[in-house]
Parts: structure tokens; C-alpha cells; sequence
């Protein structure tokens, strides 16, 4: 879904790139203020009530949505024709990874285990390791997901083929979800499941779209799909309030109807010489694929961690002048610049990796630089602002015990001969 090569100028390559460019620094820095600002103030943390930034943030992913809608139609082109398609589905793939360590703490990892219920020593041991690393991501998220959103959104044109629809809807529901940070809905259990669960649906279309004649035409669909559902009954099924109210036996009953569904399914569909039952490995991949690299995320975390406090002595102290607040900015947009920069040279270079294996690498790359990324992001969100030292302009003013950083005046008087003095604020 790209122009052909000898159609390209640097005109249509300019315009889309300012679009998304633009397009991701205004959520961005959205994103930033709503988070300094909620962290400014006391009381309650999320309200009903949208603020100036969530509708800020509405207001700028629906102008940028009429303009890629324009802009297909003025140059077509998207981001697609200098970046890898494995750089747009590794980055959704990503924010779906950060989802999962997001959720953690509330829904554990297999049928709600390990819970904050949890007696057991290995639920226990688990949720100790973890707790630090997931409790940075849970703080963070919101600026890799944005990225995903936004990358991805500028990486097709606005075909108007259902795969697309369900893709831009996807893209679109992401940035919704970011644009109402600190508020009720964000918290919604049945909205957030939809907004995690709809690549099953997403993914599973498009790979039966693109599956061809081969096997049937079932080469992809099957394993995109029985993938994603298998995370569904294994994991993120119970995230919704109502297990809470039924006893935990009943929560391995999702998972024995797919299992039946599938173990029927695979029991016909053929490999590429006609067999059944060779392609039972398949609907493992993704499931491993997300449970593997969620581990290596907050292994890469817990990892930074120790890095800071070596680098910090354990100190918590975090003020920062304003070129120290710019340096951590530029490192931060430099670590996604990395990441374009990468998609690029596989493209420009013609790397090519077969099958998912393009999207993992990706994966695997741009995890590293998110996580980077989340520790320069942290340090400008919890800096405090470098105050300069203010000298008495005379040497009768003191420091105020009263009003702090004011000073006051000495009068001097006497009384009996002696002198006094009293300190005026």
C-alpha cells in the first residue's frame, strides 16, 4: 500500500513525515503536562470530569486523523515507503507488551495467579521480583503505547479495505485511551480488555486476507488467531471484575472450550503437504512470544534500575537545572529517532528476514531503546527545578522564618542602653 517507486518525490516523503512528526511531539508533550500537572496537586488522582489536556489531546488526534485522511488523498504515500512493515507490527506488538506488564499487578499472568492474594512462596517470590519493574512501566506506559499508536497510524495510507478500518480503529481507540489519562474511563476493566483484545480480531483478518491459496488458504490466519485467543483464556480474561465473584476453579473453564475448539481445527486444516495435526506448535507462538518478551522488559528495567542507583549512589534527590531538563528530553527523543533510524536502514538496505521473524527482531530492538527511554522521561517528570541562590541584597536582611526565599529587615533600637532587635517579615 505505497506508490510506486518512479511516483515518490521529496515532497511526498516531506509531507507525511512532518505530519507524523508533529503529530507525535503535540501528544507527547500533552501527555508530559497532563502527568506534571496531576502530580503537582493533591486529592484524588482520577476524576469523571475531562481536563484541558485529555480534550487538548482529543482534539489533536482527530486533526491529525482529518489530515492523514487528506493527505492520502493529496500524496497518498505513507510512512511505508521508508520503514519496514515488521517496524509498524513490532511496535503495536510492544504496546501490547507493555499492556501485559501494565495489567500484572492486578491480574498475575495465569488464570489471575500470582495474585496480591497470593500465599504461596513462588507467587509471593514472583510479584517481589517484579514489583519495582512494574510499578515504573505502570507509570510510564502511556509514552511507548502513544508511540505504537501514532507510528503505526502514520505507516498506512487511509485504504479503505477492512483490514485498514479495523487497523486505523485500533490506532485510533490507543490514542483515545492515552488522550484520557487520569480519568474514570482510562480505569475501565471492559474498555481497557477491548482496547488489549481487539488485535485478535485486527490480526486475524488480515492474516486470512493474506494468507493466499496455500494450504488452503489457512497458512497465517490460524495462528494469529488461536494465538491471541490463547492469551485471552490463559491471561487477560481476568482482568474483568466479575471473576472476582466466582470461585477460582471456575476460571480454567475458558481455556479446556478453546482448547477443544482448537485441538478440532488443527484436526483438518493441512500443512503444506496436505497432513493434519503437524501444525499444533503454532497457536504457542504468540502466547511465548508475548509471556517471553514481557519478562525480557522487566528484566531490562529491573536491570536500569541498578544502573541508576550505582550511577546515583541510592540517592533520590532528582533536581535538575533547565539544561539538564533539555539534555534528558533530547535523550529521550533520540531513543525513538534510533528506533526510525533502524526501521529505515532495514528497509533502505533491503534487510530481509522471513516471516514473523522481521517483527521479532523489531520487537526486540525497540524494547531496549523504550526502556531507555522511560528513564530519561522519568527523570524530567520527577525533577525538581534547580533553584538559584539568592543573596541578602543588604547585610541587615535575613532570611524569613515566615514566608520561604523573602527576606526581612533588622530595625535596630535603644532601649536602657541597649540594643534591640526584632526581626520583621
Amino acid at each position: 500500500w505505497k506508490l510506486r517507486p518512479e511516483l515518490v518525490t521529496s515532497w511526498t516523503r516531506l509531507f507525511v513525515w512532518t505530519c507524523y512528526t508533529v503529530h507525535q511531539l503535540l501528544a507527547w508533550w500533552l501527555m508530559y503536562l497532563a502527568q506534571v500537572n496531576k502530580q503537582a496537586r493533591k486529592g484524588k488522582k482520577y476524576s469523571p470530569i475531562m481536563s484541558k489536556y485529555n480534550w487538548a489531546a482529543v482534539a489533536v488526534h482527530t486533526f491529525f486523523h482529518l489530515l492523514h485522511l487528506a493527505q492520502t488523498h493529496l500524496t497518498y504515500d505513507a510512512t511505508a515507503q521508508d520503514v519496514t512493515i515488521g517496524s509498524s507490527q513490532g511496535s503495536v506488538i510492544v504496546a501490547l507488551l507493555v499492556v501485559l506488564v501494565v495489567e500484572f499487578r492486578d491480574r498475575g499472568v495465569f488464570f489471575g495467579w500470582p495474585s496480591a492474594g497470593s500465599t504461596g512462596k513462588a507467587g509471593k517470590a514472583v510479584r517481589s521480583w517484579l514489583n519495582e519493574s512494574v510499578h515504573l512501566v505502570r507509570k510510564y506506559h502511556g509514552y511507548v503505547i502513544m508511540w505504537a499508536a501514532v507510528y503505526t497510524f502514520w505507516y498506512h495510507p487511509m485504504e479503505n479495505t477492512l483490514g485498514h478500518v479495523l487497523g486505523f480503529f485500533h490506532t485510533w481507540i490507543l490514542m483515545l485511551q492515552g488522550s484520557l489519562l487520569y480519568t474514570d474511563l482510562h480505569l475501565n476493566r471492559y474498555w481497557r480488555f477491548l482496547l488489549e483484545v481487539w488485535v485478535t480480531l485486527h490480526g486475524g483478518l488480515v492474516a486470512y486476507q493474506t494468507g493466499g491459496p496455500a494450504q488452503m488458504g489457512t497458512k497465517l490466519w490460524p495462528m494469529f488467531t488461536f494465538g491471541f485467543v490463547g492469551l485471552i483464556v490463559l491471561t487477560q480474561l481476568f482482568g474483568l471484575p466479575f471473576w472476582k465473584h466466582l470461585p477460582a476453579w471456575t476460571r480454567v473453564f475458558p481455556f479446556l472450550i478453546y482448547l477443544a475448539v482448537t485441538l478440532y481445527m488443527y484436526s483438518w486444516l493441512p500443512d503444506e503437504y496436505g497432513r493434519p495435526w503437524t501444525r499444533l506448535w503454532e497457536p504457542v507462538v504468540i502466547p511465548a512470544n508475548q509471556y517471553g518478551f514481557a519478562l525480557y522488559i522487566c528484566g531490562l528495567v529491573t536491570f536500569g534500575l541498578y544502573v541508576e542507583r550505582k550511577l546515583t549512589n541510592g540517592s533520590t534527590k532528582n533536581i535538575l537545572s533547565n539544561f539538564g531538563r533539555a539534555a534528558y528530553v533530547c535523550g529521550f527523543l533520540c531513543m525513538y529517532l534510533i528506533k526510525i533510524i533502524i526501521s529505515w536502514a532495514f528497509q533502505y538496505f533491503d534487510i530481509h528476514i522471513p516471516g514473523t521473524a522481521m517483527m521479532i527482531v523489531h520487537e526486540s530492538i525497540f524494547i531496549v531503546f523504550a526502556v531507555a527511554a522511560a528513564f530519561f522521561v522519568r527523570r524530567v517528570v520527577e525533577a525538581k527545578t534547580q533553584k538559584a541562590q539568592t543573596e541578602p541584597k543588604e547585610k541587615h536582611e535575613l532570611p524569613s522564618n515566615v514566608i520561604p526565599d523573602t527576606y526581612g529587615s533588622i530595625p535596630v533600637s535603644l532601649e536602657n542602653g541597649k540594643v534591640k532587635e526584632s526581626v520583621l517579615t
